[in-house]
C-alpha cells in the first residue's frame, strides 16, 4: 500500500502569492500616474494650441474692403524765420532787387519833342465859293483898310501876330474840334487884274483865333497881282467857328486857297 507522503511547502514557496499581490498593486498604481499625466499633458497641449491660434489671429492678414479714396495731401508753409537782431553778424543788408523795366510813364515828367505838324495842325478849308455868298458886299465891307495893301506894308499886315518874327510858326494845343467855315465871300478883283486877265488861286498860312478871325502869317502858293487882294478877303470878310478843345475855343493854324476867277 503506498503511502502518502505530505510534503511540506518550503517558505519561499509559501511567500510568492503576497510578492504578485505586490507587484499588481504597484502596476496599478503606476497606471494611475500615467493617466494622470496623459490627461494633464492632453489640457497642456490642447491650451497651448488654443493659444497658438489665439496669438496668430492677431496676426493675420485683413482684407480692407472700403472703398478706395484718393489720398489728401496737406502742405503746410514753413514758419517765419526768428527776426535777426540789429548788430548781429547775420544782419547784414540784403542786396537791393533790380527793378524791372517799366511800360508806363507820368506824362508830367518826361516831355517829348513833338513836330510842329503834330503840335499845331493845320486845316486845310479849301476854296472860297466862287459866286459868292448872298450877304456879299461888292464894295467891300465897312470897316475894310483904307488903300489895301498894295505895294507892300512897311510894319506888317494888319491883324498880325505881336513880337512874331516871321520865320517860325507859332504852337497851339491839337484841338478835338478842328475850325469850320461859316462866311467866304469871293475876292474883289483889281482893275489891272481885270485888265491883265489874271486868274489863279493863292494859298495862304492863317492863324484862325478864338473868334473866329483870321491873321494871315505867310503866303504859301502865291500869284503876285493876286496875293494883295486874297490876304484882304480872308482878314476882312471870311469868318470861321474857332477849332475847340475841352469845350473851349482855342487859336488853330489852317491853309486857306483864295480862287481868282473871271467867269
Amino acid at each position: 500500500m503506498a503511502s502518502i507522503v505530505d510534503e511540506g511547502l518550503s517558505p519561499d514557496q509559501e511567500e510568492e502569492p503576497s510578492a504578485d499581490l505586490f507587484s499588481l498593486a504597484a502596476g496599478c498604481h503606476h497606471a494611475g500616474v500615467r493617466h494622470r499625466l496623459s490627461v494633464s499633458l492632453g489640457f497642456v497641449v490642447h491650451a497651448a494650441a488654443i493659444g497658438t491660434l489665439a496669438f496668430l489671429s492677431l496676426f493675420s492678414t485683413q482684407i480692407d474692403l472700403s472703398p478706395a479714396l484718393p489720398a489728401a495731401f496737406l502742405q503746410f508753409a514753413p514758419p517765419p524765420p526768428p527776426p535777426i537782431r540789429r548788430g548781429s553778424p547775420e544782419a547784414t543788408p540784403a542786396s537791393q532787387p533790380v527793378p524791372a523795366a517799366s511800360t508806363t510813364f507820368d506824362s508830367k515828367m518826361f516831355f517829348a519833342a513833338i513836330p510842329d505838324a503834330i503840335l499845331s495842325p493845320t486845316f486845310d478849308l479849301g476854296p472860297g465859293v466862287e459866286d459868292g455868298f448872298d450877304d456879299g458886299n461888292l464894295d467891300g465891307l465897312p470897316g475894310g483898310v483904307l488903300a489895301g495893301v498894295l505895294g507892300g506894308v512897311p510894319s506888317g499886315l494888319p491883324g498880325g501876330l505881336l513880337g512874331g518874327t516871321g520865320t517860325e510858326l507859332p504852337r497851339f494845343p491839337n484841338p478835338d474840334v478842328g475850325p469850320r467855315p461859316i462866311r467866304r465871300p469871293p475876292p474883289r478883283y483889281t482893275e489891272e487884274a481885270i485888265r491883265e486877265k489874271v486868274t489863279g488861286s493863292v494859298r495862304l498860312r492863317v492863324v484862325i483865333d478864338e473868334q473866329g478871325l483870321v491873321h494871315v502869317l505867310k503866303i504859301l502858293s502865291s500869284v503876285p497881282e493876286l496875293d494883295e487882294q486874297a490876304i484882304r478877303v480872308v482878314e476882312s470878310s471870311w469868318r470861321f467857328s474857332p477849332a475847340t478843345k475841352n469845350g473851349r475855343p482855342i487859336k488853330s493854324l489852317a491853309d486857306l486857297i483864295v480862287r481868282f476867277n473871271l467867269h
